[in-house]
């Protein structure tokens, strides 16, 4: 009778026993240079990995699926899922190991891979310099940067999700109503760049979003409307002039229909915070 091997799990620092430190955070040439950037498939009954890769290469080996390895990578390999790698030799880049009893990635529970934003980086950066730090108050920093981690990749998650859900003009459309750099335009305006006629792209919206286009817009610029309103002491005129309403009179009746109160009242609520 052939013997099946069993695959290997690996306890990374202490895994099995109670870990010495809150999370490892090394680069890829740390843990892959040693093993001559050969890692075989394995699996971590406890643990949950995160991996950016800056530069460099390879081929990533997840539940017997391979996968290249580019610049700016990010793998979230949840626990117990089997994974191994073969790097191209000085493959740069980090690997954050978290004990799952710590932090909370139950709903990371399948391996996601996505292009990583500069984000990323900046919060690796700063993990891997305070993980070799003793200072006070490190290890305070560290979870807070590691659940900031998280929820960008949680995030990210939920954004590749709306990709794929979504007919390509209306995540277009979504992207391009969240830049309020341009927000006199109007619904047949956002039509014409996606080559749809304002009539489809208003049951479009009204399909996956219960609303037709204007009012998506409308929310959009309501919202910033109340951003201003807090954080700025700009005058009504000049908020509704920024959020595409040329009459303050009609932006202050829209903006109470859309949230109860009018702009002065809302602003007048944080102004004694």
């Amino acid at each position: 009778m052939t013997v099946i091997p069993a695959i290997p799990s690996y306890g990374l620092y202490g895994e099995e026993q109670s870990l010495p430190d809150l999370l490892h955070c090394e680069t890829i040439g740390a843990r892959a240079q040693p093993l001559d950037w050969q890692i075989k498939p394995h699996r971590h009954n406890a643990l949950h990995q995160i991996f950016l890769f800056r530069k460099g290469g390879g081929v990533i080996t997840c539940e017997g699926v391979r996968t290249r390895i580019t610049d700016d990578l990010l793998i979230s390999m949840p626990a117990r899922v089997v994974h191994g790698f073969s790097f191209q030799r000085d493959t740069v880049g980090f690997v954050l190991t978290l004990p799952v009893s710590h932090f909370a990635t139950h709903d990371l529970d399948r391996p996601l891979r996505f292009k990583a934003s500069p984000d990323f980086e900046q919060v690796f950066e700063l993990i891997a310099r305070q993980h070799s730090t003793r200072v006070p108050g490190r290890e305070a920093v560290l979870q807070g940067l590691a659940d900031t981690l998280l929820a960008l990749v949680r995030q990210d998650q939920s954004s590749e999700a709306l990709r794929r859900d979504l007919p390509s003009q209306l995540v277009a459309f979504d992207a391009a109503i969240s830049d309020m750099t341009s927000p006199m335009r109007n619904v047949a305006d956002f039509a014409r760049d996606l080559g749809v006629s304002p009539t489809h792209l208003t049951r479009l919206c009204q399909q996956y979003w219960g609303k037709p286009a204007s009012g998506i817009i409308e929310a959009r610029r309501m919202d910033e409307a109340r951003r201003q309103l807090v954080y700025t002491r700009l005058p009504i005129a000049s908020i509704a002039e920024t959020v595409g309403y040329l009459d303050p009179a009609y932006f202050s009746r829209a903006f109470k229909r859309c949230t109860g109160a009018s702009p002065n009242t809302y602003r007048a609520q944080f102004s004694t915070l």
